[in-house]
């Protein structure tokens, strides 16, 4: 029998986009059962995926490599590994799979035997076409099996396969049908947050109980003590703290995820300065960083306000991904004549802020996995930022483009970075399109443009961020375009 797959896991291991992956099964170049696709078939739709014959452990360092890549922006020097006792669960598990494979094995043939002797059994005064047909039964029941390259594929999967969850456990979510991977002995809530999955969660410290999850499958274990106490009918009820616990072995587990702003709520948290740097003359990065046990939840694409230590504050979207939600990114537009940014000259690092949020409901729904047009407008670039590292992250949308409408070159600013997400990723394309802003034709001419590529009666989902006083001339050419109000998302945070 051959190995089925989750689609998260079949597109890790071919080196592709969940999204990307979908996408070939929705076009049905794919079977997929029950949301599992068999390694056989992948390898047969991916072939190529057969890496040349050097040592096994290499062969995997380049695949974890690609994926913590691709997933996480990480390398794989920081790749942190199972210690001894998780490593000898994941084994026990894997040799429990491997059993009950060569026991459904033995099962089949016991069946291919039976088969061939009823079929030599059978009366020969039977019609010709009865015993033509029988015996070319016969045949294909005496053949060998034949060797073939994409057998191979096969066997490299496989093996590849192993090897990742030897290193790496799969969790999946109830009722939301969500998927990451626990590196090392992470905790399982810090690893769904590293996916970009905002399961809910309070201190992250085992102290106040809103990470609590129910184990459906699989073995997890604890890592560290926690002053959260369960009731006897939760530990009956295999009831655990995502904050304390870490998985051993696949788990399936039962837990909430916020889908929408209204999940999130407003916090006030104090956090801690770590660096204002310019970008460039006309624009500034402020980095903060929250405390452990008080981090910032919000999902991509949202604001948050931020109060000095003088009183003077400002409300600003979110430029980094929720996947480090101690770790807050804004840009602040320079601007003497604002007492905002006149006190953040002043400002030190280790200086204390107060962050009072997350707003706004430009959001990713992050089920979605249809192509993705993100259209950013001079310096409102931010939150369409904070949505792409999100989205990129999640692995789900089919493929992301981007455009940068830019009416004067000094609003314009990290490029670099935009032009390195194309270059790292095939399903990533950037374009900076250039734009009048006195003269409204021009507008229509670069969404014209926009829109022909993709058009209203393709599937792809719009995230716009422009200046307030072209919105309603945008929202007008794409109604005209003949978009759907449900796949155009604008930034309204002023």
């Amino acid at each position: 029998m051959t190995r089925l797959l989750s689609v998260s896991r079949a597109a890790r291991l071919v080196g592709i986009t969940r999204g990307a992956l979908q996408k070939r099964i929705r076009e049905g170049d794919l079977q997929s059962f029950e949301g599992e696709v068999s390694l056989d078939e992948l390898a047969n739709v991916y072939p190529d995926v057969a890496i040349e014959d050097t040592s096994m452990l290499e062969k995997m360092d380049r695949f974890v490599e690609n994926a913590l890549q691709r997933a996480r922006f990480k390398k794989l020097s920081e790749l942190t590994l199972p210690d001894s006792e998780t490593l000898i669960a994941r084994v026990r598990s894997l040799s429990r799979e491997i059993i009950s494979l060569q026991h459904d094995a033995s099962i089949y043939q016991d069946a291919f035997e039976k088969l061939s002797q009823q079929i030599q059994a059978i009366n020969k005064d039977s019609p010709e076409v009865v015993i033509t047909a029988l015996e070319a039964l016969q045949h294909r029941l005496d053949e060998k099996p034949v060797r073939h390259a994409q057998t191979d594929s096969a066997e490299h999967l496989f093996t590849t396969d192993t090897l990742l969850r030897l290193m790496m456990a799969q969790v999946h979510i109830q009722p939301s049908g969500e998927e990451f991977y626990i590196e090392g002995d992470t905790s399982i809530l810090e690893s769904a947050l590293s996916a970009g999955l905002p399961i809910n969660y309070g201190c992250s410290n085992g102290n106040c109980g809103k990470c609590k999850a129910k184990l459906i499958s699989g073995e997890i274990r604890q890592t560290r003590p926690h002053d959260y106490v369960l009731s006897t009918d939760e530990k009956n009820n295999q009831t655990f703290l995502g904050c304390c616990n870490t998985a051993t072995t696949d788990i399936i587990i039962e837990t909430d995820i916020a889908g929408q702003s209204s999940d999130i709520p407003q916090q006030s948290i104090t956090a801690q300065v770590k660096k204002v740097e310019p970008i460039n003359e006309n624009m500034q990065r402020l980095k903060l960083r929250t405390p452990r046990t008080q981090r910032l939840r919000f999902l991509a694409g949202q604001s948050a306000n931020i109060k000095l230590s003088d009183g003077s504050e400002t409300s600003l979207s979110i430029a980094s991904c929720p996947c480090d939600d101690m770790n807050i990114e804004f840009h602040v537009p320079v601007d003497n004549r604002s007492a905002f940014f006149q006190q953040l000259q002043k400002i030190k690092n280790s200086d204390k802020v107060d962050l009072l949020g997350p707003e706004g409901d430009f959001v990713l729904d992050y089920h979605d996995t249809r192509p993705l047009v993100m259209i950013a407008m001079n310096d409102n670039f931010a939150a369409i930022k904070s949505l792409i590292e999100h989205a990129m992250t999640l692995e789900t949308a089919e493929f992301i483009h981007l455009y940068w409408l830019i009416s004067d070159k000094e609003h314009h600013y990290l490029d670099n970075v935009c032009r390195s997400w194309a270059d790292a990723f095939e399903e990533f394309a950037y374009k900076v399109v250039d734009f009048k802003a006195d003269k409204p034709k021009s507008l229509k001419t670069v969404m014209a443009d926009i829109t022909g590529q993709h058009p209203a009666d393709e599937a792809s989902l719009y995230y716009i961020d422009v200046d307030l006083k072209h919105r309603e001339a945008v929202q007008g050419i794409l109604k005209m375009a003949g978009f759907e109000t449900e796949r155009l998302h604008f930034n309204n945070n002023e």
